[in-house]
Parts: C-alpha cells; sequence; structure tokens
C-alpha cells in the first residue's frame, strides 16, 4: 500500500509541474511561435530603403553586427533570391537564404541556421509601400522555438525583445 501511496504522489507531483509549466511558459499547439510583426514609417524613399535593407555589407554600419557576410550569391543579382547571408552580433549568428526579392517593394528571407536555439524559422518578410517620399516597412517574422517546455518563454522573450526596429532606426539614419 505505501508504494502505490509513494507512485500516486509521485504522479501527481509530475502532472503538477507539467501544468505549472505549461501555465507559466506555454504549451499546447502554437505556444513556442515568436510572432513578430512591426510596421514603421522611415523618412526615406521606398528605393533606398529596400537597397539597404538588401545588401549585407552596409549592415554593420547601420545595425549592430559585428559582421555581415554574403556566403553565397543571388541567383541574379548579388543579394537577391538565393543569396545566403550570415550576420553576427557577439556570439549570436545566423544565416539566412534571401527566398524573394521584388525590388523595392517586397524581400523574403528563411533562417537556415544559427547559434542561438534550436528553432525552425517560418516566415521572413519585408514590404515596403512608397508614401510621398517616405516608406512604410511591413517586416514580419515568424519562429517556432524547439525547446520543450520552455519554447513558449523564449519564443515570448524573442517578441519583446523586437530585434527589427534597431535596424529601421538604423537605416534611417543611414546615409
Amino acid at each position: 500500500m505505501k508504494k502505490v501511496s509513494i507512485s500516486i504522489v509521485a504522479v501527481l507531483a509530475i502532472g503538477t509541474v507539467v501544468l505549472l509549466g505549461m501555465a507559466l511558459f506555454g504549451g499546447g499547439d502554437g505556444g513556442n511561435l515568436a510572432r513578430i510583426k512591426i510596421e514603421q514609417v522611415l523618412n526615406k524613399p521606398a528605393e533606398e530603403v529596400f537597397t539597404l535593407l538588401s545588401s549585407h555589407e552596409r549592415y554593420q554600419e547601420f545595425a549592430d553586427f559585428d559582421e555581415s557576410v554574403l556566403l553565397e550569391d543571388g541567383d541574379t543579382e548579388k543579394n537577391g533570391v538565393g543569396a545566403l547571408r550570415r550576420l553576427r552580433s557577439g556570439r549570436l549568428w545566423f544565416q539566412e537564404r534571401i527566398t524573394c526579392f521584388e525590388r523595392p517593394k517586397k524581400m523574403c528571407y528563411h533562417v537556415e541556421d544559427n547559434s542561438l536555439i534550436p528553432m525552425t524559422h517560418e516566415l521572413g518578410e519585408i514590404t515596403i509601400e512608397p508614401m510621398s517620399g517616405k516608406s512604410k516597412v511591413t517586416w514580419m517574422s515568424d519562429t517556432r522555438i524547439e525547446v520543450p517546455l520552455f519554447g513558449s518563454f523564449l519564443a515570448r522573450r524573442l517578441e519583446a525583445a523586437d530585434p527589427f526596429s534597431a535596424i529601421l532606426k538604423g537605416i534611417e539614419n543611414a546615409d
């Protein structure tokens, strides 16, 4: 009887920990999906914004990157469809492949590898809409964090970090 009671207590304790983890860090389908969407109007024309966003070699000038290297040229343009670039800030690096390149209105990318955490990048899309000499930029990214129990917590932290606003601010201030 004592062994049965200990087993029941152990099962209840594990169940409580799992439920508490789901309550704190999310759970179920989609809880580990970091969805970032920002919209920002820049005081630059669309062509200039697109050129700066697509020019990997300029990222060190207007964003907090220590390294921005083109690993593979694009099919028709150096930074166009098929291009693979590696961006590094401190110990964090990631490699992204350009999957859509419609000058000056849209660029899509897919993060293929990173140094941070196990993840699946599901969407990376930047659209630029001209507005009387200015540009409305919409940047969307969906990343599924593949870390058991803590994936949802890390996804929320990534969303809160908003890594794209600083890049856009740097673009607006770039010469």
